[in-house]
């Protein structure tokens, strides 16, 4: 549940700042990404969705997403975050 709402917001936000600040080829690219990983999101595969962001918010100059797994100590079943 926190993932997704996690999801959620971040995808409205690099949306606006997308439509905002690029210029439209760029834009286009950067939005199809943006697609391809809430597209990734719906089917249930967080991983890859949260790499489509990843790359998303890395062609934003100052933009920044920390992504931290949370530890136990039953071995490695941690979720992001």
């Amino acid at each position: 549940m926190k993932l997704e709402k996690f999801f959620r917001k971040t995808y409205q936000k690099l949306r606006r700042i997308i439509e905002r600040k690029f210029p439209s080829e760029k834009s286009e690219e950067l939005l199809y990404l943006l697609e391809t990983a809430r597209r990734l999101f719906e089917v249930g595969d967080e991983k890859s969705s949260v790499f489509f962001l990843k790359v998303v918010v890395e062609a934003i100059p100052g933009f920044k997403i920390t992504i931290k797994r949370r530890r136990t100590g039953k071995g490695d079943r941690g979720d992001l975050r």
